[in-house]
């Protein structure tokens, strides 16, 4: 009977961690699917997620390098007290600064994980004495994450995206919408100003025949109102009942009525992918966001929301984009800056990145190296997005359900 199996290279992610990974199998080397190692009980990821614990992990060692060195001078004769603390210190804050550094040493997730076990595997399939891995397995971290398995509808997430760049440019006359999708924004007979108005909210909607299902698709930033918006929720303080996140509440609200939760994918980049993440977690719809901004715990909190309703959202990243660098390693960067001996980066450590400011990008956060860079990073197009999108699609065509019989 065909089952279905997780292979090398499917993606992962943690609950406590900035990036996705990937599944890296080296338990076994002789059971294959579609050209690609078969996972097991014993296999783990093939890189850091890069939380905070496991960055102050290598801060530590940096701090044991740093006293080692320190030691080996006192033996010479050569340092004073006062080295040997700055030795030490300076280590322990290179070694947190470097949190991508760390991917130079073995793979320290995959240590912190090596003695829990994956909640789901397949007993009766034996792959050199190896359980295989199912789908919906999760597995623990000493440090208390949970790691889990994205198995993504890339080709979704491909029109989506293609539609979160539409939303903004559909006056075009040169705009194109992905096969199969037509606007549908007049089908939905509701009052005037929901779709688009003075703020500078603005949405519209799609929907695809063939597969019955609509895209409700949120604009980004475009200007000077906008921005206003992005600074404004970034530190709290959207006006909860005229603001654009309860714009965007409403509207999901009514197309939700009009579609039915099962039909409708929420979609949006940059500010629309905030406002796509809080219809989200507003309706239980799935939402697909593009270098999003965060969600802040008042917004939510404002709106009667609950930050634990953020399962159903996909957040794609280009790991050059500058927003999702700060605000996704804002908890990593606070403390650094705040250890820094610098006033002003003190400052910005303290009064920005340890408390609730510049939050995280909401749902699971799905890195993509894009090859472009930190100017380009946050735009759809410039940052390469797409045909990193189409690439994986191409060059992983089983990774969303992958079958075999044994």
């Amino acid at each position: 009977m065909a089952r279905k199996f997780l292979i090398d290279g499917n993606w992962l992610i943690c609950s406590e961690g900035t990036c996705m990974q990937r599944m890296l199998v080296k338990s076994q080397k002789t059971v294959y699917a579609h050209g690609k190692l078969v996972a097991t009980m014993n296999d783990r990821m093939d890189n850091n997620f890069y939380c905070l614990k496991m960055v102050s992990a290598g801060a530590m060692v940096g701090a044991i390098v740093g006293a080692a060195a320190a030691a080996g001078a006192v033996f010479t004769g050569g340092a004073a007290i006062g080295g040997i603390i700055a030795a030490v210190g300076t280590s322990a804050l290179t070694g947190s600064i470097s949190g991508k550094l760390l991917s130079l040493m073995p793979c320290i997730c995959a240590c912190l994980t090596k003695p829990g076990k994956w909640t789901s595997v397949k007993n009766s399939v034996l792959i050199q004495n190896q359980m295989a891995l199912m789908p919906d397995a999760k597995l623990n971290c000493l440090l208390g994450g949970m790691v889990s398995i994205v198995l993504p509808k890339i080709q979704l997430a491909i029109d989506c995206l293609m539609i979160s760049d539409f939303c903004y440019k559909k006056k075009d006359s040169n705009a194109e919408l992905p096969e199969g999708w037509k606007e549908a924004t007049e089908d939905i007979k509701i009052e005037e100003g929901c779709w688009e108005n003075e703020s500078g909210f603005k949405a519209s909607l799609y929907y695809n025949e063939k597969e019955n299902l609509y895209i409700l698709a949120f604009a980004g930033t475009e200007n000077l109102k906008d921005w206003i918006t992005d600074i404004r929720q970034g530190i709290g303080l959207d006006d909860k009942k005229r603001g654009q996140y309860r714009k965007a509440i409403e509207l999901a609200d009514k197309v939700q009525e009009y579609a039915g939760q099962k039909n409708l994918i929420i979609t949006g980049h940059s500010l629309g992918g905030g406002l796509a993440s809080i219809a989200s977690v507003a309706t239980g719809c799935n939402a697909y966001t593009f270098n999003a901004a965060g969600l802040h715990p008042k917004t939510l909190k404002d709106q009667e929301l609950s930050p634990n309703s953020m399962g159903q959202i996909q957040a794609y990243y280009s790991t050059d984009d500058p927003l999702n660098m700060i605000q996704n390693n804002r908890s990593i960067l606070g403390p650094l800056l705040v250890s820094s001996g610098n006033a002003f980066l003190a400052y910005l450590g303290s009064g920005l990145m340890l408390g609730d400011n510049l939050p995280q990008v909401a749902g699971e956060k799905i890195g993509l190296e894009t090859n472009s860079n930190i100017i380009d990073g946050h735009f759809l197009k410039e940052s390469n997005l797409l045909n990193t999108l189409k690439s994986e699609k191409e060059n992983n065509p089983d990774v969303l359900v992958v079958t075999s019989d044994f």
